[in-house]
């Protein structure tokens, strides 16, 4: 069997120290790539992308942010795809409280 790579997946707002694709699922043509790291909302909340391809392109077509996003959630650090469902985890770690 012979592998070749079919495309980059990059966030269309990628930073140094996101961790983009520290988790990562595919189920069929859509893939959810986490970044725990990024820092857009809060420092080290995190986020999770999801792409699409169509006709063997890759496409951004969302950036999935916790409703209740805290600094240090690092949402994205774990991800699962099925069909069109998602799930994404985080780290609960309490920068306040200063512990898990």
């Amino acid at each position: 069997t012979s592998w070749s790579q079919e495309a980059k997946l990059e966030a269309g707002d990628a930073a140094s120290g996101d961790f983009f694709g520290f988790s990562v699922s595919v189920s069929g043509d859509t893939a959810l790539v986490g970044a725990p790291f990024k820092s857009d909302p809060d420092h080290h909340a995190g986020a999770a992308y999801v792409f699409v391809r169509t006709g063997g392109i890759w496409t951004e077509q969302a950036k999935l942010l916790a409703s209740d996003g805290t600094p240090g959630a690092n949402f994205g650090r774990r991800v699962a795809l099925d069909g069109d469902t998602v799930l994404i985890g985080t780290l609960a770690f309490d920068y306040e409280e200063g512990g898990w």
